[in-house]
């Protein structure tokens, strides 16, 4: 009777403290959101989601139990990947379904989301099926499709009130045509100015812009800006370090390693940073070591689990090409070459 009285109590517990469980995972994820601490945030909901799929709300007997987390993950992943890359990203990437895909009715937070992919994703719809003539012979392909943009807009009746997304979405096709880049250069301008215009309409292709030119200054002060709207954006991170060094402060570039590195998850990708920093200064064994550190806390498990599994293997990897690199300016050119082949 007692052991059956025990069984009866955990049955009942159970579900208390898997639901604990999980709203103590999502309190962590929304407390790292207040934080600005995006990748932190997006890595809980995305453990999140993965133990729903996982566990299928604990089904017993075609019986649902409810013990998952609803909507609550992909609901946040959609509200920060709004804030730090925005609609156009992930409409051209798939990264995230369209949000009329995921919702029959989309909450309150992200209606203004969901209307901006909607028509994002109608000029884009109507671009695919201008497009199905095919280019000239010759013809460019940014030229192509901006010439099958110019005639959706012509046919939108509220092309007025999408000149911005159309703009934008200009300003990326034409980024794959260096040739354009003049001209795209005045596009970005154009949108700068306007008040209604939204950092993701054209920041990436001005930074990219920046990074090809070498202008050091705008990488810095574009890392600084997307700094502040994810705290935890490493990429950013890792081009500010990069371009403090080659802009001549390589004090300020270190300065600023040990003080990214102070976020957890930066750690590893700041040493990687760091032993490139010592390779540029030719202190080869000093970058060996800092690589060899990185590649010895490396164990990704086989198939990888997580978004956090890959962000280690990313770095790894990273760290093999600069401890290559360093082998190589040492000498040592058979042992970087094996090196990389069994990475």
């Amino acid at each position: 009777m007692a052991l059956l009285m025990l069984l009866f109590a955990l049955a009942i517990a159970a579900p208390a403290m898997w639901n604990t469980s999980q709203g103590l995972q999502a309190f962590s994820g929304l407390l790292s959101e207040a934080k600005k601490n995006y990748t932190s945030a997006l890595n809980t909901y995305t453990l999140l989601h993965e133990t729903d799929l996982r566990t299928d709300g604990w089904d017993l007997l075609g019986n649902d139990l409810g013990l998952d987390s609803g909507n609550f993950p992909m609901e946040r992943q959609y509200i920060i990947e709004g804030k730090t890359v925005g609609p156009l990203y992930f409409m051209y990437s798939g990264s995230l379904p369209r949000i009329t895909d995921v919702y029959s009715k989309a909450p309150k937070s992200l209606r203004r989301l969901s209307a901006q992919c909607n028509i994002i994703g109608s000029i884009l719809e109507g671009l695919g099926t201008v497009l199905q003539a095919p280019a000239a012979e010759g013809q460019p392909t940014a030229e192509w499709q901006l010439a099958g943009l110019e005639k959706v807009h012509g046919a939108d009746e509220q092309a007025k009130e999408r000149k911005l997304y159309y703009d934008s979405i200009a300003v990326h096709i034409a980024a794959s045509d260096p040739g354009m880049k003049p001209v795209n250069l005045l596009r970005i301008a154009e949108l700068r100015k306007e008040p209604a215009a939204e950092f993701w309409m054209y920041e990436d292709t001005a930074f990219d812009y920046a990074v090809e030119d070498g202008d050091y200054a705008a990488v810095i002060a574009f890392c600084d800006t997307r700094l502040k709207r994810n705290r935890e954006d490493l990429l950013a991170m890792q081009y500010k370090v990069k371009a403090l060094f080659l802009n001549g402060d390589a004090e300020k570039a270190f300065a600023a390693v040990e003080d990214c590195a102070k976020h957890p998850l930066a750690a590893d990708v700041m040493q990687v940073a760091k032993a490139e920093l010592f390779v540029r200064q030719e202190r080869y064994e000093e970058a060996v070591f800092l690589c060899e550190t990185v590649l010895n806390q490396a164990a990704p498990t086989e198939p990888l689990q997580s978004q956090v599994e890959l962000q280690s293997l990313q770095c790894a990897m990273e760290a093999a090409r600069i401890k290559a690199l360093a082998l190589l300016m040492m000498g040592n050119a058979e042992e970087a070459r094996n090196m990389l082949f069994n990475a």
